[in-house]
């Protein structure tokens, strides 16, 4: 690693490890910490901290070295490549991958911050293939060579190009809705209903047009995507619903939830021609990854339009505010602890809006609106006493 970006990973990972480490402690200093989020926290901080003990370790003992017959990687993890072994390497955002000709062997990961990067790379380029521009070139060969996406030439250039259209428009439209969702959501609703039909609309095209849309977007790859909108759309849309609605409980949930994503799964998965498993370990990842987006926006729509479509009267409840605090990051929120109430047995942590936050002060008594929800999830708002 260049000398740099070495004393960098120095300053930062040490504060990080005693950061995710302080976590595991977290409930011999606060006697009131919540035992479920304990139970995320702890395996989070231990996989937190095992990646920054081995990106530090990587970072001191980490070395490229071209040896007479071989290319060797120490640190961790140590790996070797005779020269006659390595088919050709990727550049992929901040790594760079030297692949095998055999799947019984290990590739070489190597980060582009390494010392002396440009020699590297010159290297590599001299003696072997960057296969994503291999890739890219036979598979813009696959599509002018196939009927599948047209009778002649111009037709499949023109197929292409017409799809491709179709998928910016997408994309924009989803930049749209998850910045309006993200940091304005007013009316939330109708933001909301953006982002779900973007991302709706973003299925029902792949499935359209599976034979040339793909969800594993590639570098340089002549195959049009949707899965950055559906990245987006989904994110923003739980993103949005963790931080404005709060729910009683999250067990009414989960059921649901993963019944959702398994329908939407089902869906995208159906006669798909993009997965073959030739290559499982990429297949398998990129279905894991929009397996996770799908969640998210399932969670995000479900808890949004639970409560922003809810008809049903509140039950009204008592609970005074032990502390209120404003949190000014890229996106502003302001948090409340709440006493215990009838519902509710602990003190508890909650998001509010900002009009309601600034409409009472810390000891006030304020009121809790409890209502089922339009799916049947039980959620609840604060208001000020005087409010109706």
């Amino acid at each position: 690693m260049a000398k740099g970006w070495r004393i960098f990973v120095y300053l930062t990972a040490i504060p990080m490890l005693f950061l995710f480490g302080s976590m595991l402690f977290l409930p011999l200093w606060d006697e009131n910490a919540n035992t479920s989020v304990m139970w995320f926290l702890a395996p989070l901080s231990m996989l937190m901290m095992s990646m920054i003990a081995a990106g530090l370790y990587d970072s001191i003992k980490g070395k490229l070295i071209i040896g007479e017959n071989k290319l060797y990687k120490t640190g961790f993890p140590k790996r070797e490549l005779a020269f006659d072994e390595i088919k050709g390497y990727r550049q992929v955002s901040y790594y760079i991958f030297i692949e095998p000709h055999s799947k019984q062997q290990k590739k070489i990961t190597a980060h582009v911050f390494v010392e002396r990067k440009q020699e590297f790379l010159k290297w590599l380029s001299a003696n072997y293939p960057n296969l994503d521009e291999l890739t890219a070139q036979e598979e813009r060969n696959e599509i002018l060579d196939s009927d599948k996406f047209g009778s002649n030439i111009e037709e499949r250039i023109a197929t292409i190009q017409q799809v491709k259209k179709t998928t910016n428009l997408l994309a924009g439209f989803g930049v749209i809705a998850a910045l309006w969702t993200g940091f304005w959501a007013d009316p939330y609703l109708y933001c909301a209903l953006a982002c779900v039909a973007v991302f709706i609309a973003c299925i029902i095209v792949y499935k359209r047009f599976d034979k040339i849309i793909k969800l594993n977007e590639k570098t340089e790859s002549p195959y049009p995507s949707v899965l950055m909108p559906m990245l987006f759309t989904g994110c923003a849309l739980a993103m949005r619903a963790l931080l404005n609605f709060t729910l009683l409980s999250h067990r009414p949930v989960w059921i649901p939830l993963l019944v959702l994503t398994a329908v939407f799964m089902g869906i995208i998965l159906w006669k798909n021609r993009e997965f073959t498993f030739e290559n499982k370990k990429a297949d398998i990842f990129v279905i894991t990854v929009v397996s996770f987006i799908v969640m998210a926006f399932n969670y995000g729509a479900m808890i949004g339009l639970n409560s922003e479509l809810d008809q049903s009267q509140p039950e009204v409840y008592q609970a005074k505010v032990l502390e209120k605090y404003a949190d000014y990051g890229i996106i502003t929120t302001y948090d409340v602890t709440l006493s215990a109430w009838e519902k509710e047995e602990n003190e508890r942590e909650i998001n509010v809006p900002k009009a309601i936050f600034h409409s009472f002060n810390k000891g006030d008594d304020v009121m809790i609106h409890l209502k089922s929800g339009a799916f049947g999830i039980d959620w609840f708002e604060v208001k000020p006493m005087t409010s109706q």
